[in-house]
């Protein structure tokens, strides 16, 4: 069988590995020159490694380098910018998603998702005194750390929610999250909601706190690329719609990685885009979205959240200057578990999520 798979991701290239053990003949079309690579990993440049070191083995399959423009879906081809038509049997989707930007267009403001962006923020890093990042999620604290290590220089997080990891933790986390990031070199800033920019220089809070940088590097979250799947009349919503086989509203199209809407959820982890690989085009296994989790590992500090908290739920906390773990059950069932500053039960933790849980035995 035919297939042919757009974009060349970490969710495109495990795809693509196992299809071909599977006897299929295999066409990749990629407009990412460095493709593939641990998109996840490019901050690993701001320490001295290079793009091979980030690099993924390609297959052997066919690697088109080109923009796919649009998808001809009675005629089952892929047209590239080029005006090459490249036909399939079966089409997988993997767009991934592009990170999200400020209105305001500035030389000052910078985003980091590719090779090329993080290769221009380090070269504008190099002329700059100061330095802010804008969103305190997972990536954003990432980014900012390996930053001020970069640099040597402290560095502000500018973050709308009332702290950090909103998403992943409660209030107590969160502040506990702070405080070590804080010793380790960053400025955190919290309640940002309605944040004016200007020029990539000046930051107006809605609350009247005035800042100003030399370089702003944006990290506020990600949106599916769909536009390929909504020109050609897939269904859409966030990302682009599929069912438990990773099908979309063409039975010969699928859909995987980041830009993938599965129970009206787009993750965008690398844990889903590995599970989707594994799911598409096998008739024999279906996608099951799993439990929320994260895992943030910078500069030798540990964040974990996995799970879930709601109401009727009790916690266990143990805290200690170095680290911060809280276990969370209901009806004596572990249903969450958040730690700050070690991993040490990661792995128990996981194995015990679901089942009775006895606190003692951590």
């Amino acid at each position: 069988m035919k297939i042919v798979i757009i974009g060349y991701g970490i969710a495109a290239a495990n795809a693509a590995k196992r299809l071909k053990k599977e006897g299929h003949d295999i066409t990749i079309i990629s407009a990412e020159e460095h493709a593939p690579f641990y998109r996840a990993r490019v901050l690993e440049l701001l320490e001295g490694k290079s793009v091979q070191d980030i690099s993924m083995p390609r297959e052997d399959v066919n690697v088109i380098q080109g923009l796919a423009v649009k998808i001809d879906r009675e005629g089952r081809a892929v047209v590239l910018e080029s005006g090459e038509r490249v036909s399939y049997d079966e089409l997988i989707l993997a767009t991934g998603a592009n990170a999200n930007s400020l209105p305001v267009k500035s030389e000052r403001i910078v985003t980091v998702r590719t090779i090329a962006d993080t290769e221009d923020m380090m070269r504008k890093l190099d002329a700059s005194e100061r330095v802010a990042v804008l969103g305190g999620g997972l990536l954003g604290l990432e980014a900012a750390v390996k930053i001020h290590e970069y640099t040597k220089k402290r560095v502000s997080v500018i973050e709308s929610a009332g702290w950090l990891l909103s998403r992943q933790f409660k209030e107590a986390e969160g502040r506990y999250l702070e405080k070590k990031l804080s010793a380790m070199g960053l400025d955190i800033i919290t309640g940002a909601a309605g944040a004016e920019t200007e020029d990539g220089v000046k930051v107006t809070l809605a609350d009247g706190r005035v800042f100003e940088f030399d370089l702003l590097v944006c990290s506020i979250g990600v949106r599916p690329e769909t536009s390929l799947a909504a020109a050609c009349g897939l269904k859409v919503n966030r990302g682009i719609v599929v069912d438990e086989h990773l099908r979309t509203s063409d039975e010969h199209i699928s859909a995987i990685g980041d830009v993938a809407e599965a129970d009206g959820r787009t993750p965008c982890m690398i844990s889903t885009a590995l599970d989707m690989a594994r799911v598409v085009l096998n008739p024999q296994k279906s996608y099951k979205a799993a439990a929320p989790s994260a895992v943030l590992k910078i500069a030798g500090l540990d964040a974990i959240s996995m799970g879930s908290e709601d109401e009727g739920s009790l916690r266990t906390v143990r805290e200690d200057e170095d680290k911060r773990e809280v276990f969370v059950t209901k009806d004596g069932v572990l249903t969450g578990y958040y730690a700050i500053g070690t991993s040490a039960n990661l792995v128990k933790a996981k194995l015990a999520m679901g089942k009775p849980f006895d606190v003692t035995a951590f």
